[in-house]
């Protein structure tokens, strides 16, 4: 695999600098990383078979594809310790999109209560598995999953809801009312609205640790990453990525992850903070550190 190390993107309005490091699946044009558990990420890549999930730890990658999928068509979303979601696709019998639960090669299909035209996963913590699915009439619907019941989460006035992520009791993720896309945060039945302040009409919320959420928002360029702690926003942009082509998707402690568009394709990234005057080094420098890590299996 190889990583990319570069000066960080900053949040401009508060200094908060990030280095980046670039992950890609070996050999492929297109990676994207979901989700963050530890020192394991997990998301897809995709190759001329179509798109297949993968986990990685330690350099090694593991793919990841439900036995059931057909043709190839697998997404790993998140993971909380050894158990890996997501969904994957079974067009060929007509059955459509599924999710799906992995723990030490045994899967588990998730098809959510009133889920007619799909069921996603998205993320999980601890036994909690949080997504959305499709009625009859094609409306998106967020769910949480906990010791096999199927608790629906529609945001009041929306039109469609989606949950992302999950950290403890606490779900984010995004809805829609009318045209706009708004982020939320639910705790205990209790939702509070998030928009990026420099958004124009899309913020989605993707993932949370603690009290720090991350997520994805739109401005007249295209997409930005953010990180939100206190009502506090920085703008996250990979150095490498297209200009409005960074997407933050998943966080665990203060290490977040996502994918990054630039002229050769998608790229995974993790990022973490960098100390003020270690990042300020950094920018004068501006070097591009290439490391390579050995691929095994």
């Amino acid at each position: 695999m190889a990583l990319a190390v570069a000066a960080a993107g900053a949040g401009p309005a508060f200094g908060v600098n990030y280095s980046f490091m670039t992950v890609d699946y070996p050999g492929e044009d297109v990676t994207v990383i979901n989700g963050i558990s530890g020192g394991t990420i997990v998301g897809f890549f995709e190759d001329s078979n179509g798109t297949q999930g993968f986990m990685e730890a330690g350099g090694v990658f593991t793919p990841i594809d439900d036995p059931l999928q057909s043709p190839n068509g697998t997404s790993a979303n998140g993971i909380s310790g050894n158990t890996v979601v997501g969904w994957y696709n079974d067009a060929n019998t007509g059955a459509g999109f599924h999710g799906f639960s992995e723990t030490g090669g045994k899967f588990t299909t998730l098809n959510a209560t009133g889920a007619v035209n799909g069921t996603y996963a998205n993320g999980i913590s601890g036994g909690t598995i949080v997504g959305y699915y499709y009625d009859g009439g094609s409306v998106q619907h967020g769910f949480s999953l906990t010791a096999g019941t199927y608790s629906p989460l529609m945001v009041p006035g929306s039109t469609a809801t989606a949950a992302n992520g999950i950290d403890g009791g606490t779900i984010v993720g995004g809805f829609r009312n009318g045209s706009v896309t708004h982020g939320f945060m639910d705790i205990a039945g209790t939702i509070t609205q998030l928009d990026d302040p420099l958004a124009n009409g899309y913020t989605s919320a993707n993932g949370i640790s603690g009290s720090t959420v991350v997520g994805v928002f739109g401005d007249s360029i295209s997409r930005h990453g953010f990180v939100e702690t206190g009502g506090v926003y920085t703008t996250l942009d990979d150095p490498l990525a297209l200009p409005g082509n960074t997407y933050a998707m998943g966080i665990d402690g203060n290490t977040i992850v996502g994918y990054y568009n630039d002229s050769a394709g998608s790229h995974g990234f993790i990022a973490t903070p960098v100390p003020e005057a270690a990042s300020a080094g950094a920018l004068c420098v501006g070097a591009l550190v290439l490391i390579r890590r050995r691929r095994i299996g």
